[in-house]
């Protein structure tokens, strides 16, 4: 790896690989999961910075020093606007799903770990840079904004979830939103249809699905929350 400066384009790996970009799987492809025995080598360390000035070029904040051919390349790729949510990521694979389909994610879990696992395993995945948010249900940022899609597993688990979860469903929802809340049967999900309908955003179950593994049998209800 020829270097001459610090900067992001300032080495023969990085001009190399930034005049192989053509499409966004590019930047995904470039980046590899790699186990604690494998550490990053000199060269995969900087097309991983490369896919990161490109990714924050594709969302509207390019870097000076970024090579014209590779900023007008990234200029025309796709990024889509919709959207997303997920309450209680914790490793990730949903939020991995959602920028797969070419959501907008933002992920919020209570505990820091699980955001910047979650932000790892989106990049490594999908060579997207995710928002990530602390998201405390009782104290839920105010600043996050609203979006289209918001979804959550099994975080009714507690009596007092059902209130906080549908209020965080009315605050993050937009007016033609909708959010997707998987429950195995949990304790707080009939107080949660309950809520719901006191805010104007009616719940029902939009599929069950039996779940079997061992000596566990339960049946997975799918609730879909939309606003009337």
């Amino acid at each position: 790896m020829g270097a001459w400066g610090p900067g992001a384009f300032e080495n023969d790996t990085a001009l190399d690989f930034a005049a192989e970009i053509r499409t966004a799987q590019d930047l995904a492809d470039a980046l590899t999961i790699r186990t604690p025995d494998q550490p990053i080598d000199a060269d995969t360390a900087c097309r991983i910075v490369v896919v990161a000035e490109c990714v924050a070029a594709m969302r509207g904040h390019p870097s000076d020093d970024m090579p014209r051919g590779l900023a007008e390349r990234v200029a025309t790729m796709p990024v889509d606007d919709r959207r997303f949510l997920e309450l209680g990521c914790g490793a990730g694979l949903v939020s991995v799903a959602a920028a797969i389909a070419g959501f907008d994610v933002t992920a919020t879990d209570y505990y820091d770990e699980a955001l910047r696992f979650t932000a790892l395993n989106v990049l490594v995945n999908t060579g997207v840079l995710i928002d990530t948010r602390i998201g405390d249900w009782r104290r839920f940022p105010h600043d996050i904004g609203r979006f289209q899609l918001v979804v959550a597993s099994d975080v009714l688990y507690e009596q007092p979830h059902a209130a906080l979860i549908a209020g965080v469903l009315d605050r993050t929802l937009t007016g033609r939103g909708s959010a997707m809340i998987a429950d195995p049967g949990r304790v707080a999900a009939p107080r949660f249809v309950e809520e719901c309908k006191e805010r104007g955003m009616p719940a029902a179950i939009l599929d069950r699905v039996p779940f079997e593994e061992g000596n566990i049998r339960q049946t997975i209800d799918l609730y879909e929350v939309r606003r009337r």
